[in-house]
């Protein structure tokens, strides 16, 4: 096992960790740093504090809009911020920062939430084509009257879009904080045999095992909303977490 090096600028991971009708509901975005702020990043406990200030841009210009498509008994817990890689080097997670809230931190939607599985999808889009150039975020749960037939309502579409577009004009390729921080599709690297699908050709299962992977990280430059809602699975009791 080589342990390819990572070859892209280093990534963070920021995971906003929220609590609803008891349930946990996680979601999750990645960031690549600027080529000025890589410059910056001498050391390890460097990278850790810029991980810091990311959490901080994000609460003080993305929570409002985040809470605005949220139902009422959703409350926002932490924003965690973790560098999950570091140039040259193989898997360097390094301490993870986390700002808990207890303020301002609930969902605005006046009405409570519908069924919490159910969620709408933002697709983050990148100049590349392929799997690992895209991302979807499930975002939700919904509130109880925003969907008809299946779909989100206007209002459903206008709030969401909001977030999205407001993720895209700060973070994304040209945003206003892409001197920083970059909102991107991250692909985690793995050795060969850590990771194997399965796959049926002319009739005979065969499992696959891909060989070693470095890993990629692709910029996103627009987003897309989904109107139609969808079932996420690790929101169901007993599967996943």
């Amino acid at each position: 096992m080589p342990n390819l090096p990572w070859t892209h600028r280093t990534t963070y991971q920021m995971t906003l960790i929220a609590l609803c009708d008891t349930v946990q509901i996680v979601n999750v975005f990645a960031y690549e740093v600027s080529t000025l702020i890589e410059t910056s990043l001498s050391s390890d406990q460097l990278a850790i504090d810029q991980g810091g200030l990311l959490a901080d841009d994000w609460i003080s210009n993305l929570k409002t809009s985040w809470l605005a498509f949220h139902p009422s008994d959703y409350t926002l817990q932490m924003v965690k911020v973790q560098c999950v890689e570091r140039p040259a080097n193989f898997r360097h997670r390094l301490s993870p920062i986390e700002r808990s809230l207890t303020t301002a931190n609930v969902g605005t939607q006046p009405q409570g939430s519908d069924v919490g599985a159910v969620a709408a999808i933002i697709k983050w889009r990148t100049p590349q084509a392929g799997k690992s150039h895209r991302g979807r975020s499930y975002v939700g749960p919904i509130g109880s009257n925003w969907h008809v037939n299946g779909a989100l309502h206007a209002t459903g579409v206008t709030t969401i879009s909001a977030f999205g577009s407001a993720m895209i004009a700060r973070y994304a390729v040209g945003g206003t904080k892409a001197t920083d921080w970059v909102l991107t599709i991250y692909s985690r690297p793995y050795n060969s045999g850590e990771y194997q699908y399965a796959t049926r050709k002319t009739g005979t299962l065969t499992v696959v095992t891909p060989p070693d992977y470095a890993g990629n990280s692709t910029n996103v430059t627009a987003f897309q909303l989904d109107p139609n809602l969808r079932i996420q699975r690790r929101r169901e009791l007993g599967v996943g977490s």
